[in-house]
């Protein structure tokens, strides 16, 4: 998404993933051909939570977020709600071939002030 405004450094990203993200979420990595060595996916979840779903660019269309994100709709005792930007028409068509349901859109009250759109998914 080369339109998104980074409001972080690298240092301070890697000190969230490894402080917060790692500590609060359970995460799953997908790595390139079973390899360990070339993380291609990450999905994190916390408490009705899908906070974050990433694919590499060059692994995107292979199967790779469509499975990790059944896991986690498959473990979910409830609900999962997830934002996405309002202009991330990939993403928003993915969220949605898997159920979720559009719920409410901001005018950019985020971090990157980037308008957005709450999804929830109901097993």
């Amino acid at each position: 998404m080369p339109w998104l405004a980074k409001p972080h450094t690298l240092t301070e990203d890697e000190w969230w993933a490894a402080n917060i993200l790692l500590r609060d979420h359970v995460v799953k990595v997908a790595a390139e051909d079973g390899k360990s060595s070339r993380v291609v996916g990450v999905l994190a979840v916390s408490d009705g939570w899908v906070d974050q779903l990433y694919i590499a660019p060059a692994a995107q269309g292979r199967g790779i977020g469509s499975h990790l994100l059944r896991e986690a709709q498959g473990a979910a005792p409830g609900p999962l709600q997830l934002w996405t930007f309002q202009r991330n028409h990939r993403a928003r068509a993915f969220y949605e071939g898997h159920g979720f349901v559009a719920v409410r859109e901001t005018d950019g009250d985020n971090e990157e002030n980037e308008p957005d759109v709450l999804y929830v998914w109901r097993p």
